[in-house]
């Protein structure tokens, strides 16, 4: 007689089947203008992992997105940040349960990197995510906290889930709003933000890493040319020590010749 996890076993076979897992990895590079005139250097790195499977007969996906800022350098003593990091944040889609989230129920950013548009950043790249899903999915609500609602915050966090199209009010701002859940949204509400372009420009690695290379390139050539330079100069030095080891002798012939004769009379 089979056991009861065996019973399991084939319940869920029969009932989901066909799983294919994706993992997809992105490192970006912002470059982040500071009004001291040293760029704040971050690096984002975006996981993507999806899994798709038939549940009797009908295909789902399971997806989620992980997205990592970590501070590279720039006017901030990395002592500052721990660890240099300074913001992670998250979402999913899981059309089985009909849910989709644009946050890991933590959206914060380092204090000190606060204003520059990171977290912006980093929220854009999970709505486009998540829109690129079933417009049809409900996005599950976001809290806010009163403890959060400083007068510097405040009008700041009202806005910034504005600009995505979530609203915990009937005011397009959100403005007033101290503390509550956000309104019901399907997920063709959202909308993606680029505010975050004023103050940051976006490499891929590759190109950075592309740039790099062009710069050492351009440091080889100038070596090269160095060394052309002081090779020419060697030449030049080993020249003038002929040149004048042929005139030492020269002179001192005539001297020696000089001192026989006067000797020989």
């Amino acid at each position: 007689m089979p056991s009861l996890t065996d019973l399991t076993h084939f319940v869920v076979k029969a009932y989901m089947s066909l799983e294919t897992t994706d993992t997809n990895v992105e490192h970006q590079v912002l470059k982040i203008i500071d009004p001291s005139g040293i760029d704040h250097i971050v690096l984002i790195t975006t996981t993507k992992r999806l899994s798709q499977f038939q549940v009797q007969g009908e295909l789902h996906k399971s997806a989620e997105i992980d997205v990592v800022a970590v501070y590279i350098s720039g006017p901030i003593q990395l002592g500052q940040l721990t660890h240099g990091h300074v913001s992670r944040m998250g979402g999913t889609v899981d059309t089985v349960n009909k849910s989709a989230r644009i946050t890991n129920k933590s959206v914060m950013v380092a204090y000190r990197m606060q204003g520059y548009g990171v977290g912006t950043f980093m929220q854009d790249v999970i709505v486009r995510w998540v829109k690129g899903f079933d417009p049809q999915l409900p996005v599950e609500t976001i809290k806010v906290a009163e403890v959060d609602a400083t007068p510097t915050n405040q009008l700041r966090r009202n806005k910034y889930y504005a600009n995505f199209g979530v609203r915990f009010s009937t005011n397009p701002l959100n403005s007033g709003v101290v503390a509550g859940l956000s309104m019901p949204m399907k997920v063709s509400d959202l909308k993606s933000h680029d505010g975050w372009k004023k103050k940051i420009t976006v490499q891929s690695i590759d190109k950075t890493m592309n740039g790099q290379d062009a710069a050492a390139r351009a440091l080889e050539e100038q070596i090269e040319k160095l060394e052309r330079v002081v090779q020419t100069k060697a030449h030049t030095i080993e020249a003038y020590e002929k040149s004048h080891s042929r005139l030492w002798r020269l002179w001192l012939g005539s001297i020696i010749a000089l001192a026989l004769g006067l000797w020989w009379k």
